[in-house]
């Protein structure tokens, strides 16, 4: 399964931020919008924390998953390799 994340030209930035300036019902609507969007970004959140779960618990019983946990790189994750894994690409 691939994802693709598309970024929204700023052409048509400038016209919505204008908008919400100047419309108090286009103000009200984006921002019952974006707590939509944050409230399906927390149940995401809640859902990859049980599915983490879940696979923690399965190598916990896992000899072979113990065994690749012990190597370096593969186990436990250093703060380095979760930094560079969260970088994010900036336009």
């Amino acid at each position: 399964m691939e994802f693709e994340v598309r970024l929204v030209p700023e052409t048509y930035v400038k016209p919505l931020a204008e908008r919400l300036v100047n419309d108090a019902a286009d103000a009200m609507l984006f921002r019952d919008l974006g707590r939509l969007l944050l409230e399906q970004i927390r149940e995401i959140g809640e859902q990859i924390g049980d599915l983490d779960a879940m696979v923690r618990k399965r190598a916990q019983a896992s000899e072979e998953a113990q065994r690749l946990t012990a190597i370096p790189g593969i186990g436990r994750p250093s703060a380095r390799s979760g930094r560079s894994s969260l970088t994010t690409a900036r336009t």
